[in-house]
């Protein structure tokens, strides 16, 4: 008879089909808001595999997140009782389990005969995950695949002093402007990551042999930095991805058997050790699997420029401009003689000197002016120290509140800029002066990354968030978790319960409404209040933030994203008065 054990995890769903105890075939697919569907799919590539029909399965058990609703299944199987009965199998010696999944880990210490006897979790953020891996190789712009290889080629230690994955990734952009090799931060962040697995382990009292599986155990870097924080090696499973389904699997098989009464010893010819671990044994891989397209990328926001008619910068007295390289988008204004001339808004690359070359590039493109014709410019935001051309720097928080204050009026008073990565609640005077500020610190929960991360989960365009979450009658109870990954998990359970995608980006942007009002009346909203950054133009959260504080915020003409670069233009301007060559 052949069982089939489904594993049904956070982004994938493994499943592993067994005859007679020996493996016959795997497959693990990419999850989604049907788990129903992702486990038909699993399912079915695995018989496809093997040549296979479903008519040959006797008996599936699932196990995983939310199995009771996959109503095929004949049995549900306890998630940790599951992976350590598949660790055991193909280790024996096995005592202690580290599973890293994409959005959260565990520790699970069991008997000599396979029973789960203390158990850990990481539940209060997912730095200590997959997702960290992911944040971080999009903060270096290279592939999955390439983060563990190169953390082996780091020249020294670093130490990432972030706990939350979007922080982080911050932390990250900060430490490629200041110059460190990505192969050094490549090892932080698996160090990272190691430390809290390793504290996890620690709890439960760790007993040797100790099993590494998910899909960080793929991860070469990964398992060193773990051995390293160890200080022992680990076991890993040739395809540590299926070792709960395995175990399910085997579980649902004895089950079987005994309710059956037939006590056949399991095969022992399973398993084939040798020096580098234990390979499994497939008896058929059938046809080759389709790939599947790269999935859309939703959370990206257009690149984009402006500049105004005519050619009014040849009559300036003083040309300048102001470049803020962001976490994730960089801006560039140009400003003749205080006036608004052009501008542009591109994606922030893992250089910070390169983004603000294209930023710059793309404002200029077709206004006949270069870099050279400018008398002054002043960079800002993460990367202001690398951009090339500028002859100053400013921060980030003084350049929006000189930017606001010019571009929604003197009368502004408080400025809520939402970023990509950070969220700040700036408080300043009629000549947009800064005299207070405060930042989160603690979690990106209420910053424009986590409405990145509900756009391709929802698979909605980032710049129809908010008109679709003001589409609803009523808004619905907000969501609860404060981590941005775990936030997404949340999600995903609630469009599983029958929520719509309007509903929970409702609950979503009022969640993180209700986030960045705490920081604005920690400092102290005065009138007039206006909005900069990327959210400031997403209506669902803008008008939330309103109706929490009760007033209108200023609108921010002509674009919310530029203001940063717009103070830093306006100081560059001043920089140029001063020094004496202005006419």
């Amino acid at each position: 008879m052949v069982v089939a054990g489904i594993d049904v995890g956070s982004r994938t769903t493994k499943v592993v089909l067994l005859a007679e105890d020996r493996i016959v075939s795997y497959s693990i697919v990419d999850g989604g808001i049907d788990l129903k569907d992702s486990c038909e799919r699993a399912l079915g590539e695995a018989l496809t595999k093997a040549n296979l029909s479903a008519k040959d399965v006797g008996h599936v058990a699932v196990t995983g997140a939310d199995k009771e609703t996959i109503p095929f299944a004949d049995e549900e199987i306890k998630e940790s009782a599951a992976t350590t009965r598949g660790a055991i199998w193909l280790f024996p010696s096995a005592r202690t389990v580290i599973d890293i999944g994409a959005e959260g880990s565990k520790a699970i210490g069991c008997s000599d005969a396979g029973a789960v006897v203390d158990f850990a979790r990481n539940e209060k953020c997912a730095a200590g995950a997959g997702a960290f891996v992911e944040a971080m190789a999009r903060a270096l712009e290279i592939e999955l695949e390439e983060v563990g290889p190169l953390s082996l080629q780091a020249q020294h230690e670093i130490q990432l002093n972030a706990t939350c994955v979007i922080f982080a990734e911050s932390e990250v952009v900060s430490l490629i402007h200041a110059g460190t090799t990505k192969a050094d931060i490549a090892r932080g962040l698996h160090d990272a990551i190691a430390t809290r697995t390793v504290s996890m382990v620690r709890r439960i009292g760790a007993r040797a042999d100790v099993v590494l599986i998910g899909g960080l155990a793929k991860n070469i870097g990964m398992v060193d930095s773990v051995q390293r924080q160890l200080k022992s090696n680990v076991l890993l499973p040739p395809e540590p991805q299926i070792v709960t389904a395995l175990g399910a699997a085997l579980l649902a098989a004895g089950n079987h058997r005994r309710s059956t009464g037939d006590h056949a010893p399991a095969t022992t010819e399973i398993v084939e050790h040798s020096p580098a671990g234990p390979s499994l044994i497939v008896v058929s891989k059938g046809p080759p699997v389709e790939k599947v397209a790269a999935p859309t990328e939703y959370w990206r926001w257009k690149e984009y420029n402006w500049k105004a008619p005519g050619n009014h910068w040849r009559e300036a007295r003083n040309l300048t401009a102001g470049v803020d390289v962001g976490s994730v988008s960089s801006q560039a204004v140009v400003l003749g003689d205080g006036e608004l001339l052009a501008y542009s808004s591109v994606r922030t690359g893992s250089a910070s000197r390169d983004s603000a070359r294209k930023a710059m590039e793309v404002a200029l493109d077709g206004i006949g002016i270069a870099v050279e014709d400018f008398h002054f410019i002043v960079g800002t935001g993460y990367g202001r120290v690398h951009v090339p051309f500028a002859q100053k720097t400013v921060t980030e928080i003084s350049c929006h509140a000189r930017g606001a204050n010019y571009l929604g009026g003197p009368s502004i008073r408080t400025i809520l800029d939402m970023g990509g990565q950070d969220c700040k609640a700036i408080r300043c005077d009629e000549r947009g002066k800064v005299t207070t500020f405060i930042m989160n610190d603690k979690c990106a929960a209420g910053t424009g990354r986590g409405m990145e991360v509900m756009a391709d989960l929802l698979q909605v365009p980032i710049d129809q968030l908010g008109p679709l979450s003001l589409s609803i009658v009523r808004d619905p109870p907000t969501v609860s978790s404060t981590c941005v990954v775990f936030a997404r998990s949340e999600a995903l359970t609630l469009l599983r319960q029958g929520w719509s995608k309007a509903e929970v980006l409702a609950a979503y942007c009022d969640a993180m409404a209700r986030r960045v009002v705490v920081l604005l009346q920690r400092v102290g909203v005065e009138k007039e209040l206006t909005i900069t950054g990327g959210i400031a133009k997403n209506t669902g959260v803008v008008q939330r933030v309103e109706k929490a504080l009760g007033v209108n915020a200023r609108e921010i003409k002509p674009d919310p994203q530029i203001a940063g670069a717009v103070g830093a233009a306006l100081f560059a301007r001043d920089f140029f008065a001063r020094s004496g060559k202005a006419s």
